[in-house]
C-alpha cells in the first residue's frame, strides 16, 4: 500500500518517523492504540527487502520522505489470545473478562519501548509485536497479568507480513499469520499456556535473548479436522484471581455468520495470500451489496477480519436482523464461483456481550465457529435451534443435505447443513 495514496485524516494516524526513520512519536487510532518510541525500525527488514530497500532503517522509497510510514503494512509477530471458558462463563463475566483485556492493552501501550499494536476479536484479543522478543515477553505478560485478574487464556504466537483491513470502519490488521496465531490457540496445548508457530520458534533459537524460555519440541495438535504444528514455551500463568464480572452494552443475544477457507494451511505462503485477499474482495462485495455501513452506526452488524476467514455478527432485532443467512448466503454463492477460496460458512444464534464499542464476544460466536467444521464449499451449516426458530424446514432455495459420511457428527453437534436446490 501507498501511504502517498491514503487520505490526509489516515496519515495523520500514523507514528512520526525522524531522518533515520527511527520513530520519534505515539499516534492514537480509535481501532487501538499503536504505540512507539524512539528506535524502532520504520521498514521490517523482510519488508525492506521486498520493496528493494537496501538500509531497513531508512524511509521507504515512494514514501512520505521521512515523515510518516504506514505503520500497518510489514511483518508482524502476532499474539493472539483467546478467552478459555467462553462457553460457560456468564454474560457480566464475559464482559468483565473483556474489560481485563483492554485495560492490559492499554497497560501495554504506555510501558512498552517498541512498536505495539493491539485490536478486539470474537474470541478475546490481538497484540501485535514487531520481533520475536518482545513478542513472546508480551505473550507471558498478558498470561500472568490476565490470570492475576481472575482470566485463563490461550495464547499463540505466529509472525507473517499483514495489512489493514478497515470494512465496516474497523481499523485492523489481517493476514494469514493472525490464521495461524488463531488456530495455534484454539489447541488444548494452549490453555492456560502459550505456544508459538514452528517459524516463530525457528527464529528465537537463533537469539541469546531468548535462551531465559524453555520451548518444547516440535508437537502436533488437532484443531478442525486436521493437526497444527507448534512448540509449546514453558511459561506458567501463575495464580489466578477471582473472574471478573462487569456491565456490559447490550445486546445480550445475536446471530453469528463465521466463515474460513478450507485446507488454508496447506496452501504455500504465495497461495494463501493471494486467496486472503480474493476471499477480503467477495466479502467487501458483500459488505457493500447489503449496505451494511450504515448500519453499523446504528448499533450493527459487526464485523471481524481473521486472516482466511472472519465473523460477521448480527442482532436479533432491530437494524440488520434479518441479514445473517441472506449475508452467508450471497458470500456462499460468490466463493463458489471462485475454485480458490473453498469457504466454509456457518450460521448460530446465542448471548453476545458488547464491552466499551467493541467487537462482541459470547456464545453466538462458538457455537458458529463449533458448526463451521461441517459444510464443503457451497454448503452452509445452520445451528438447528436457529433454523427451528425461523419456522422453515429451510431457508428458500435451500434443502437439507442428504446423509453423509459425517452426518452422525453433524447431527450430534446440533449442525443442520444446508444445500442449494
Amino acid at each position: 500500500m501507498n501511504p502517498d495514496s491514503q487520505s490526509s485524516g489516515d496519515r495523520d494516524r500514523r507514528p512520526a518517523f525522524d531522518q533515520r526513520g527511527q520513530t520519534v512519536g505515539v499516534q492514537h487510532n480509535a481501532g487501538g492504540d499503536l504505540i512507539v518510541h524512539a528506535g524502532a525500525p520504520a521498514v521490517d527488514p523482510a519488508v525492506a527487502k521486498s520493496r528493494g530497500i537496501t538500509d531497513p532503517t531508512a524511509p521507504a522509497a515512494g514514501s512520505v520522505a521521512a515523515s510518516r510510514v504506514a505503520p500497518e503494512f510489514g511483518r508482524w509477530y502476532v499474539v493472539f489470545t483467546r478467552l478459555v471458558d467462553l462457553a460457560v462463563l456468564k454474560t457480566e463475566e464475559i464482559a468483565g473478562s473483556q474489560h481485563v483485556l483492554i485495560d492490559l492493552a492499554a497497560e501495554f501501550a504506555r510501558e512498552r519501548g517498541r512498536a505495539f499494536w493491539h485490536q478486539a476479536t470474537v474470541y478475546g484479543r490481538i497484540y501485535f509485536a514487531r520481533g520475536p522478543l518482545p513478542a513472546i515477553e508480551l505473550a507471558e505478560q498478558v498470561l500472568q497479568r490476565a490470570s492475576a485478574r481472575g482470566v485463563r487464556l490461550a495464547v499463540g504466537v505466529a509472525v507473517g507480513n499483514l495489512e489493514p483491513a478497515d470494512d465496516l470502519g474497523l481499523d485492523a490488521l489481517n493476514g494469514p499469520a493472525i490464521s495461524t496465531a488463531a488456530r495455534i490457540a484454539f489447541t488444548d496445548a494452549a490453555i492456560d499456556g502459550v505456544v508459538i508457530a514452528p517459524k516463530v520458534e525457528a527464529v528465537l533459537r537463533t537469539l541469546a535473548g531468548a535462551s531465559g524460555y524453555k520451548i518444547g519440541k516440535l508437537q502436533s495438535e488437532p484443531v478442525k479436522g486436521r493437526e497444527w504444528p507448534l512448540h509449546v514455551v514453558g511459561i506458567s500463568p501463575g495464580n489466578r484471581g477471582p473472574t471478573p464480572r462487569r456491565g456490559y452494552d447490550g445486546p445480550a443475544e445475536g446471530q453469528a455468520v463465521v466463515f474460513d477457507i478450507a485446507r488454508f494451511s496447506t496452501k504455500d505462503a504465495e497461495k494463501q495470500w493471494d486467496v486472503v485477499q480474493e476471499l477480503r474482495r467477495r466479502v467487501g462485495t458483500v459488505l457493500r451489496e447489503f449496505n451494511l455501513q450504515p448500519l453499523r452506526q446504528q448499533g450493527g452488524p459487526w464485523y471481524a477480519p481473521a486472516g482466511d476467514g472472519g465473523v460477521l455478527v448480527f442482532p436479533v432485532q432491530g437494524p440488520g436482523s434479518t441479514s445473517a443467512f441472506p449475508v452467508a448466503e450471497r458470500l456462499t454463492l460468490l466463493c463458489s464461483e471462485y475454485s480458490g477460496v473453498e469457504l466454509r460458512v456457518s450460521v448460530a444464534t446465542g448471548t453476545i456481550v458488547v464491552v466499551a464499542g467493541q467487537l462482541p464476544v459470547g456464545g453466538a460466536v462458538m457455537r458458529a465457529d463449533a458448526l463451521s467444521a461441517f459444510p464443503r464449499q457451497g454448503e452452509i451449516a445452520v445451528d438447528r435451534a436457529w433454523l427451528t426458530a425461523t419456522g422453515m424446514p429451510a431457508p428458500a432455495g435451500w434443502n437439507e443435505r442428504e446423509k453423509q459420511p459425517d452426518e452422525k457428527a453433524a447431527k450430534d453437534a446440533g449442525a443442520v447443513i444446508l444445500v442449494r436446490h
